[in-house]
């Protein structure tokens, strides 16, 4: 086994997929030299080139756009974003190219668009949103939003194999509070549309991704140990597919449920988690659905305005201390 934190596994990741498969190669700002903006892929181009690290300007939209291209002539390129926020630059490409070749033509679009996502470094509004929901009303998209350097590790090296494009979400904040994740020495890939109960719980179920995974984590622990509240944590790990046997699963047992994300609760990806409970799994409820969220204003700068935007543990504890003490009026029908 080898300790990993999260910055380790991706580049762990991306050097095994480039050493098994001469068609993959990484192209952005400042991968090669540098190391890329978090340091990724340090060390890479001192084993592959600069043919396979390729160094761009600060265009989004052309080098995406080259690499729809790469990956119509059979390449498997990782297009790396310097802040996830910069993928409205790639829009255009993005719905009306690399997510309809496949479907309408038969002609696989095998790229994975990685970039450092949400809040928590003070980076302020255009460099800090979260646009998982804002991508997710693409049809053809693959989603992942890891939050551990172990899911990190084999769901990349799965997007990567992929024939599909595949959104790889890098939260800002795991790759800083230095989260680790003990690896086995041999390879392995995990299967995207499979969740994983992160924490075990009788009384609720928190159903989050990404940074929050760990934020709720900290909060279950809290309710635990002041309320004797047993929460649940379920991190959906990839957003799509999506594994909602899991999250119906998930309902039967607890009959209680709240979701976090980092994104503003309205037009939120929560929203269509909540649809689906009620459409599978309403008669389980003892509750109504709990969404935990940030306002619907843009992230601020500031510190102060920042923590509070941010949903936190104990923002997160407080909700769930009420979910909890809340008793079903009516039987099911």
């Amino acid at each position: 086994m080898r300790e990993y934190n999260f910055l380790h596994a991706i580049r762990q990741a991306l050097r095994e997929e480039m050493r098994r498969d001469p068609n993959v190669f990484l192209i952005g700002e400042d991968i090669a030299r540098h190391g890329g903006p978090y340091g990724t892929t340090q060390t890479l181009v001192e084993e592959f080139g600069e043919e396979r690290l390729v160094e761009m300007p600060i265009a989004e939209s052309g080098f995406f756009a080259a690499s729809v291209g790469a990956a119509m002539m059979g390449m498997r390129p990782v297009p790396e974003l310097m802040t996830a926020d910069n993928i409205t630059l790639c829009l255009d490409q993005l719905v009306h190219s690399a997510t309809h070749y496949h479907y309408l033509a038969g002609v696989p679009i095998p790229l994975t668009l990685r970039g450092p996502i949400g809040g928590g470094l003070r980076f302020a509004a255009s460099h800090e949103k979260s646009l998982e929901a804002y991508i997710m009303n693409v049809p053809g998209l693959k989603v992942v939003y890891p939050a551990t350097p172990y899911d990190a590790y084999g769901l990349l090296k799965t997007a990567i194999r992929d024939n599909n494009p595949v959104v790889f979400f890098e939260h800002k904040m795991i790759y800083y509070l230095g989260y680790t994740s003990q690896l086995p020495d041999e390879e392995f890939t995990i299967p995207m549309g499979v969740a994983d109960r992160k924490r075990e719980g009788r009384d609720l179920t928190i159903i989050t991704w990404g940074w929050m995974v760990h934020r709720s984590l900290a909060a279950a622990e809290t309710l635990s140990r002041e309320d004797g509240i047993e929460a649940e944590v379920l991190d959906l790990r990839t957003l799509n597919p999506l594994d909602t046997e899991a999250i119906i699963a998930a309902v039967k047992r607890t009959n209680k449920v709240a979701i976090v994300h980092e994104a503003p609760k309205t037009g939120g990806f929560g929203g269509e988690l909540t649809a689906l409970i009620q459409e599978h799994a309403f008669d389980y409820l003892d509750a109504p659905v709990l969404r935990i969220a940030a306002p619907d204003i843009p992230i601020a700068f500031n510190p102060a305005f920042q923590d509070f935007f941010l949903p936190d543990e104990q923002k997160i504890a407080a909700a769930v201390r009420k979910l909890a003490r809340k008793r079903r009026a009516l039987s099911p029908a």
